[in-house]
């Protein structure tokens, strides 16, 4: 049965825990054709507010939560805290300084779809994307600052709701995809993970994201989305798994991530203090016949 639309997933990744929104440079980067038909028709981000809220009282339903005291009060929690950041994004949006200049109208773009034989995983990835998308769309132009705030919160609600799936009381999901990294087992002492509010500020609002970036089949791409100067603060080169940057791989795809492959100071000679950077770095003599690329992780100071 299909319910509603959904955006293709574009901005997920193959380990999720690390790759979310405010620090994967490629949600900024390569955004969907369709998402550039965002500045036509303007009735269009009324209806793709209609259909967020409606997807979202979908997912928080009997079909995906179970009918349970518990899995039901952090089901609740966690849909107020959903609709109050696409409120938050609304009135962001309408303020003076973010309203967008051209003048240009909106026009409708086709419905996407979420279907109620989808994977409780996939139903709530598909789900904190487009809300996450939502906010880049319409903050990200003209009040990029803005719209990392509501990044970064999307981001803190994803965890904390990814991490309530996975607890074995409540049922919502306990072998779910996500809790390879979002339920995790001390495996010394054996006890569950405690909640990211109390563990997690990766994506505070004041923390500095640390972003990443990584050039598959060519040079990385670092950029600072709200402004600032590039400050490089890691960088590897070789092949982190087989499934990263894969569909165009050219050689082999074995994993080949080692200290030798440390290029720090490269990256930071190249792109330190610049507002933007291609960094372009090759080794044949590493896991020859391997298909490589530079992955950086940096900051941007202000």
């Amino acid at each position: 049965m299909k319910l509603f639309g959904l955006f293709a997933t574009a901005a997920l990744a193959t380990n999720e825990g690390d790759r979310m929104f405010a620090n994967e440079v490629s949600f900024f980067n390569n955004i969907p054709a369709e998402d550039s038909r965002w500045e036509t028709d303007s009735d269009w981000v009324l209806k793709r507010r209609e259909q967020i809220l409606d997807a979202t009282n979908y997912y928080f339903s009997p079909i995906f939560i179970p009918d349970n005291r518990g899995a039901q009060r952090v089901a609740d929690n966690m849909k107020r805290e959903l609709q109050k950041t696409l409120y938050m994004t609304e009135n962001k949006a309408k303020s003076r300084n973010c309203q967008d200049a051209t003048g240009r109208k909106r026009r409708d773009v086709d419905r996407f779809v979420i279907e109620q034989d989808w994977s409780h995983h996939k139903a709530m990835a598909e789900l904190f994307t487009n809300y996450a998308r939502y906010a880049r769309n319409e903050l990200q132009r003209n009040c990029p600052k803005k719209s990392m705030v509501m990044l970064k919160r999307i981001d803190r609600l994803r965890q904390i709701w990814y991490w309530q799936s996975c607890r074995p009381q409540f049922g919502i999901n306990p072998s779910g995809q996500a809790c390879s990294w979002a339920y995790v087992i001390d495996s010394d002492t054996n006890k569950a993970p405690e909640s990211p509010r109390k563990t997690q500020n990766k994506y505070n609002r004041e923390t500095n994201v640390k972003f990443t970036s990584t050039g598959c089949q060519g040079p990385t791409e670092l950029v600072c989305p709200t402004g600032g100067t590039i400050e490089v603060v890691d960088a590897r080169y070789g092949r982190r798994s087989s499934s990263e940057c894969g569909k165009n791989a050219v050689g082999e795809t074995t994993k080949c991530w080692s200290k030798a492959g440390q290029v720090l100071t490269e990256a930071a000679a190249a792109c330190n203090g610049e507002s933007s950077c291609n960094f372009d770095y090759q080794d044949d003599t590493l896991c020859p016949g391997v298909d490589k690329y530079s992955r950086v992780h940096y900051i941007c100071k202000n």
